[in-house]
């Protein structure tokens, strides 16, 4: 029987995963599914469970926590309950910029390993279409 109160949307995606409790060690991995509530990605290395971390995908911020992490074959599978997210960053800081009268500062990250052509090739994470448009 299923558990899950929201509906998970499958979707393969390179992301940034940032330890924060490891002077913000970057480590690449894949973006696998996502719900509401949290999303599992497959990493080369295990991480510690319990421990805060930062997904940079396109123009979005998720700040949350390692709820699990298993050997899945040769990868790591690791599921993160999100705390936290901060979308349209870039305009964000555009507008900040122009408020204090400072440059920008904010740079939309690109996923370790990833070239540019990359990043163009998928489709943005779930924002509320339908698992079809992913």
């Amino acid at each position: 029987m299923e558990r899950r109160q929201d509906p998970r949307f499958e979707t393969y995606r390179q992301v940034d995963l940032i330890l924060l409790a490891e002077d913000d060690e970057r480590v690449p991995a894949r973006l696998t599914n996502v719900s509401n509530r949290g999303l599992s990605l497959l990493l080369d290395k295990p991480v510690a469970l319990s421990a805060p971390v930062r997904i940079d995908v396109d123009d979005t911020i998720l700040l949350g926590e390692v709820c699990r992490c298993v050997r899945d074959g040769t990868a790591y599978s690791a599921a993160i309950l999100l705390e936290q997210g901060l979308t349209s960053v870039t305009s964000l800081n555009q507008l900040v910029a122009a408020v204090m009268g400072t440059p920008a500062v904010w740079k939309q990250p690109v996923a370790v390993g990833a070239g540019p052509e990359a990043s163009n090739a998928m489709p943005q994470i779930y924002r509320g279409a339908p698992a079809t448009a992913l």
